[in-house]
């Protein structure tokens, strides 16, 4: 588990990260090789999450996957996490839904998005899960990159994001958003951050 996103309070760990294991599939690997010449290729498409409410134990909980990819080889990049009041753990993430190199062959009537995603964490278990912003191929929608918290003083918790315009993957024109997001995981309002840096 590898790229993670940390969360330390008092004696409390929390950390959320992304499998990094040579590729596991057999056929996508050995179409991967073809691809690339190179005999490895990594797999960043689950993500897991352990905790410890004492880290001077030593003992962390059991791993939990909190999202996968694993149907159409897509990727999950951990982005933050924050670990709020009344034992709330809060969770973003980005995701892709196919690697594009293995579309044609393996899973042709498949769809591309690009998301960020939300999710509450408690006991044990995810109360709350959301998707925050979606692009959908074939949709002129605005393609998420990344994304961060911002928490304010009294905990009223934002997600300050940047988004490619114009439906192009790579494109250079970023346009950076805040979100203010309600208890229950939902967009109460949302702003464009003019940044001149």
């Amino acid at each position: 588990i590898c790229y993670p996103t940390v969360g330390l309070k008092n004696r409390s760990v929390c950390f959320l990260g992304v499998s990094d294991i040579i590729e596991p599939n057999k056929a996508w690997r050995d179409y991967k090789k073809e691809i690339t010449g190179r005999d490895w290729d990594y797999d960043f498409r689950r993500l897991f999450f352990t905790w410890t409410d004492d880290i001077s134990t030593g003992k962390f909980k059991p791993w939990i996957e909190i999202a996968s990819r694993e149907e159409t080889c897509g990727w999950i990049d951990p982005l933050d996490l924050w670990m709020g009041p009344k034992g709330n753990i809060h969770f973003l993430w980005s995701e892709k839904a196919i690697d594009e190199r293995l579309r044609e062959k393996f899973f042709p009537s498949a769809k591309q998005s690009f998301s960020i995603k939300y999710a509450i964490f408690k006991k044990g278990k995810v109360i709350i899960r959301k998707t925050l912003i979606e692009a959908r191929e074939g949709k002129n929608v605005d393609i998420p990159v990344t994304a961060r918290f911002h928490v304010t003083p009294d905990n009223k918790l934002y997600v300050i994001c940047s988004i490619r315009k114009n439906e192009k993957q790579y494109s250079a024109n970023v346009e950076n958003r805040i979100l203010m997001l309600s208890p229950k995981g939902e967009i109460k309002a949302q702003y464009t951050l003019n940044l001149k840096k």
